[in-house]
């Protein structure tokens, strides 16, 4: 593969150029630097100006604000001491928590969400914070630049505008020893989120924009075209894994073992069978995987089956490459229906990233494994797909429907 684009990152001069400020005289910080829209930057600034002791001189304005949206009493909450505000905090599996708020009583976790999908591992801090805070009150929170769609509804969801207009009313409410220049700096943070929030297209009606574009294919085709070869060679890599993991499964007792293992685990006295088809599907030119498919027979519908799609590259659904599924419940031999049983496919729950697949009106789920598939002989590989399958197979059958024949 040719990494010279690794050099530098093409794209940072793309998302500028996207944005029209109307004033030509007028400019924001945050659009200067070339990072408007990078979570990591933003959280930065969220992290500052939540401290109450930083030299912002808000004091607790930012957490006052917050305590409106999250049904807390803002007395209450502020007085509250000794608050630790942590970027970036690691959960168990070494995910990571955009912003902790922590005080003696409270947790507040929040998911920073600029453009990237939302589906971050959630579940994950989910089960990290209610786990290692067992003795304080938790509140979620996903603080996005447009409605969140994530369907959890034990997670508040707020957008930019809506918190930034709850802190303007409270700094004109507020006769506080704000320091100016921090004042400057947040509000220059405040519109940079508002003109993400405008057009984020390229506007070819648009000269100054446009001129902007071609100089940047100037800049940066040969990259591009780099970077298309090693995408082609990336999924044909992830198609070689497959066919090679498939071929040792067709000469290997995968049946036979699973059904075995399969009933010692559910202690069946009447046996049963479980893989009722195996086979490879290719997934559309724009995907970069390769799936093995495994049908499983639903115990008590005759004409559905449990679809577990093992995919080998990058998921684009969980924004994640490596080992996932995609699981969903289907008519024999036919595409995914929307069944009763489908929202119970969720109760398969590995502590790993987990999503709805939202272009599939949400007859789907995804489920990130955190297994390594790369530098691994055929024979391990198969261990993998084996025991992920069971392990899938086993906890569904025992939490949400029965399974096999």
């Amino acid at each position: 593969m040719n990494l010279d684009y690794f050099d530098y990152n093409p794209l940072k001069d793309y998302f500028p150029l996207l944005h029209n400020i109307e004033s030509g005289k007028d400019f924001n910080l945050f659009q200067i630097t070339g990072y408007p829209h990078y979570e990591n930057v933003a959280s930065r600034v969220f992290e500052f100006f939540f401290k109450p002791e930083e030299r912002h001189g808000l004091g607790t304005l930012f957490l006052k604000a917050l305590a409106e949206f999250i049904d807390i009493d803002s007395i209450e909450l502020l007085t509250e001491e000794a608050w630790q505000i942590e970027r970036e905090h690691p959960t168990y599996n070494n995910n990571r928590i955009d912003l902790l708020l922590v005080s003696d009583s409270y947790v507040i976790g929040i998911e920073n969400k600029v453009w990237a999908s939302e589906h971050n591992d959630l579940n994950d801090y989910d089960y990290y914070m209610t786990h290692h805070y067992k003795e304080k009150i938790l509140k979620k929170v996903i603080l996005s630049l447009n409605a969140s769609k994530f369907e959890n509804p034990s997670w508040i969801k707020i957008t930019y505008e809506e918190f930034f207009k709850k802190i303007n009313i409270l700094i004109e409410e507020n006769s506080t020893d704000s320091n100016p220049k921090a004042i400057t700096l947040l509000y220059d943070f405040i519109e940079n989120f508002s003109i993400l929030k405008g057009d984020k297209r390229l506007n070819m009606e648009y000269q100054e924009q446009l001129q902007s574009f071609e100089k940047f294919i100037d800049k940066n085709y040969k990259a591009f075209k780099s970077i298309e070869k090693d995408f082609s060679k990336y999924k044909n890599e992830c198609r070689r894994l497959r066919d090679d993991l498939f071929k040792i499964m067709e000469k290997s007792s995968f049946k036979e073992t699973v059904n075995k293992k399969i009933n010692e685990e559910l202690g069946n006295t009447n046996l049963k069978s479980y893989p009722r088809r195996i086979y490879r599907f290719n997934p559309p030119k724009a995907e970069m995987f390769s799936t093995i498919v495994i049908d499983t027979p639903l115990s008590v519908e005759e004409n559905l089956d449990l679809a577990l799609d093992f995919q080998f590259g990058f998921n684009s659904s969980l924004s994640k490459s490596g080992f996932s599924i995609k699981a969903f419940i289907r008519e024999k031999d036919k595409d995914a229906v929307k069944s009763n049983y489908t929202p119970k496919i969720k109760m398969y729950h590995n502590n790993s990233k987990m999503t709805d697949d939202e272009n599939n009106a949400n007859r789907m789920y995804h489920f990130f494994i955190p297994k390594e598939i790369w530098g691994k002989t055929d024979q391990e590989l198969l261990e993998t797909l084996e025991e992920t399958y069971i392990d899938i197979i086993c906890k569904l059958d025992q939490k949400a429907f029965k399974l096999g024949k």
